[in-house]
């Protein structure tokens, strides 16, 4: 964002009746208090005015803060323990692989070790999931694309083909969709992992718009499906891309809200400044959806085959076509009609997006869209004094607040908008444009994104007893949960670090579970069991159109299936019920309730592997443990080396814990055991408690405390070489025989 889109920020945070230019120094204070007193965009440590003056290096404010209020961090061992799971995907593997992560942080700084985290192939495997959930991409059911976005190794080969492999998403970058093809058939899967190689989102985006389009979706049986799916694909399009909803942009837009005030202290929109809307669709108001819905024509766009009746399935099958496939993606992400040979639209609908187009379809939205991220590419955002933005820009930039506003409630489980679509706050909207130009402004970098968000002071705040310097818990600003501006009481209209309390991402929390325990991955029962062989346009067909396999033998249809067209398998209704995103039908959740504890709690409970492939499930961790523990081990030790591999905690928290768990396995702990249901009933409360389910508790440190035993290859030797070989390959790091890490 340029200087003028930064002093019409500083006005809107001051109040539109309000905004007089302040000189550097002046009240509210002095070059050291981390503001932009002058109103010239830059805060002290980066003002020339204040760079002599200002204590620069290791100052604690960041846009989104409190101005004038004392920061307080939670510690080395506490921002291990939150980002370990938000960038790998698993909680740590005992104290010892905290420890050994603190010790990257002590010989650098806590940067170098977020670098090194998301130079991990775990990073990439955990976003790629991220990514796929903020754009709604479907994991089972009609609209998964068959193939094209599963991670399911028996439906196209090896899901992980793209990692490290940057060359893909280059290409797509550099091309039109219509150009060239690339050399190796790829899927919506595979360009994620390329994507994130190459540390630029924006040829996913792009991809997508194909992607999402090559689904089936359409019964032409039906006279209304046609238009009725470019009015799903649009609206699909306005939340996952931009952020909006067409039907709300009459009340809340970026030029007015019902729920604005010239009175900060009453105002509840706080808007971004530039007119967005506006640049988009000729009006801040918005238009009909139709002029944005017909450029997702599927009809005479995406190439499908006719079967008249009298034969098998009668009617138009998306993947029966032969088409163009854009980029030389996989045919199973759809194959397209090229603009050079479309038939008019029946419809006959025009459209509106940036500018009137006569002939919409999703190929003039592409290139809308490729040259909104070349826009902005190499240049800062311009917003001009009447707060016009050219549409390119506009484009860029909703996109650019959209994926930032997502990675953030990723990574701390609450939203910087309200369900209007804006901040309710000043300092929620300065923290959105920070982490907007973090992306935007790195050329839509996941990782500059990332990095911004967990580096921030309130991604790791401590609480009011480990800083003495802070007179009240409530020390942050409302940026967690902005709906406390209004309590009577003035202290509570801030946030603590309570607030910032969240449950992790149900994914994050089954892979944990998977990963500590040593589970098949339950995915594999999900995202394959729904592909009907007779529907996939993979196999060959006969004469009549029925499916047969290479040897020209039918194929019959999987049953039975549920009203979505797909096996309700136990394996999908757990994931379904702990809030993962599966399809547009079921979006997932965050937040922790009954129905959601009781799944969790039936399935993970009995901490064995709920969801084997045959009626014997195999060996896991905790049998591995038994099998290699002395025999004359005490239950409470073997209790403890659980307790470590799942919370990363070696020791009872107090006696009283210590009576509690014994009462729950029903054994004494002082006695020795090679029996296993113990040991299990510890872990199943493991898994349910705050400490395994919930983010943003710093808890206690305790680094240094002795394990009374550790399991085979979980020394910190053992930790040490895996950390050295997976993080931190080829930078001469080695480790100590008392497994120390050196870098």
């Amino acid at each position: 964002m340029n200087q003028r889109g930064r002093l019409l920020l500083l006005c809107l945070t001051l109040g539109l009746n309000s905004c007089v230019a302040a000189s550097e120094g002046s009240s509210p204070g002095q070059c050291s208090d981390g503001a932009d007193n002058d109103a010239d965009g830059d805060y002290d440590c980066d003002d020339s005015d204040c760079a002599l003056q200002s204590p620069c290096p290791g100052a604690p404010f960041q846009p989104g803060m409190l101005e004038d209020s004392s920061s307080c961090d939670a510690g080395d061992e506490a921002f291990v323990r939150r980002v370990v799971p938000q960038l790998l995907g698993r909680q740590p593997r005992s104290i010892r692989e905290v420890e050994l992560l603190v010790q990257i942080i002590e010989q650098s700084d806590r940067r170098t070790l977020v670098g090194a985290l998301m130079d991990s192939q775990a990073f990439a495997i955990r976003w790629l999931d991220a990514i796929k959930d903020m754009l709604q991409v479907n994991r089972v059911g009609d609209r998964s694309g068959i193939g094209c976005t599963s991670t399911d190794p028996y439906i196209l080969g090896d899901p992980h083909l793209w990692l490290g492999r940057p060359d893909l998403a280059a290409f797509i970058r550099d091309n039109g969709p219509d150009g060239p093809q690339h050399g190796e058939p790829w899927t919506l899967n595979d360009l994620i992992l390329s994507a994130i190689s190459l540390d630029d989102l924006s040829p996913v985006f792009r991809a997508q718009l194909f992607a999402q389009l090559g689904t089936k979706l359409i019964n032409l049986d039906n006279p209304g499906a046609e238009t009725s799916w470019r009015v799903s694909h649009a609206n699909l399009f306005e939340h996952t891309y931009l952020n909006r909803r067409m039907s709300c942009m009459q009340c809340h837009n970026s030029e007015f809200s019902v729920t604005d005030d010239s009175d900060p202290e009453l105002d509840r929109t706080w808007q971004v400044p530039g007119y967005f809307e506006r640049a988009l669709f000729g009006s801040s108001a918005g238009r009909p959806i139709q002029d944005l819905a017909a450029f997702f024509r599927v009809e005479g766009v995406l190439a499908m085959a006719y079967y008249p009746e009298g034969v098998y399935r009668p009617g138009l099958h998306w993947g029966h076509g032969e088409g163009f496939n854009p980029w030389g993606m996989h045919s199973r992400c759809g194959e397209f009609i090229l603009p050079s040979e479309m038939e008019p639209d029946v419809e006959a609908w025009t459209g509106y997006f940036i500018e009137p187009v006569e002939e919409p379809s999703i190929w003039e939205l592409e290139a809308l869209l490729r040259g909104a991220f070349e826009s902005l590419r190499n240049q800062d955002l311009d917003i001009d004094s009447d707060r016009e933005v050219a549409g390119d820009q506009a484009l860029a930039w909703m996109i650019g607040m959209t994926v930032a506003e997502r990675v953030w409630t990723e990574l701390t489980g609450h939203r910087l908008t309200a369900p209007h679509f804006f901040p309710m706050n000043r300092y929620q909207r300065d923290l959105l444009v920070h982490l907007s130009e973090a992306f935007v402004g790195s050329g839509y970098s996941l990782r500059s994104l990332i990095e911004t968000a967990v580096l921030h002071p309130y991604f790791n705040p401590g609480s009011a007893e480990r800083c003495d310097e802070l007179d009240s818990a409530y020390y942050l600003a409302p940026v967690f949960n902005p709906w406390v501006s209004e309590h009577d009481v003035p202290e509570l209209r801030l946030n603590s670090p309570g607030d910032g309390m969240a449950r992790l991402p149900a994914r994050v929390l089954m892979d944990s579970a998977i990963y500590a325990l040593d589970w098949p991955d339950f995915d594999r029962n999900v995202e394959a069991i729904w592909v009907n062989p007779a529907l996939d346009p993979g196999h060959e067909h006969d004469g009549d159109g029925a499916p047969v396999d290479d040897d020209g033998n039918p194929l019959d249809e999987n049953n039975p299936i549920n009203e979505d067209g797909f096996p309700l398998t136990p394996t999908y209704a757990f994931e379904l019920g702990i809030g993962m995103f599966m399809l547009d039908s079921a979006t997932g959740f965050r937040n922790n309730n009954l129905a959601e504890s009781l799944t969790w709690e039936e399935a993970m409970g009995p901490c064995v592997d709920p969801f084997p492939e045959d009626e014997q499930r195999g060996d896991d961790w905790i049998d591995a443990l038994l099998q290699n523990a002395p025999p004359t081990i005490a239950l409470s030790d073997l209790v403890l080396a659980v307790k470590d591999r799942l919370l990363a905690q070696p020791a009872f928290a107090s006696e009283e814990e210590r009576e509690l768990i014994e009462a729950l396995v029903g054994a004494p702990l002082d006695a020795p055991t090679s029996d296993d249901e113990p040991l299990r009933r510890a872990c199943g409360v493991f898994l349910s408690s705050p400490d395994f389910q919930l983010s943003g508790a710093a808890g206690s440190d305790l680094l240094g405390t002795p394990s009374p035993f550790i399991p085979q290859g979980s020394t910190a030797l053992d930790l040490c070489e895996d950390l050295r070989a997976r993080l931190l390959p080829g930078t001469g790091a080695s480790c100590s025989n008392e497994g120390r890490l050196v870098l």
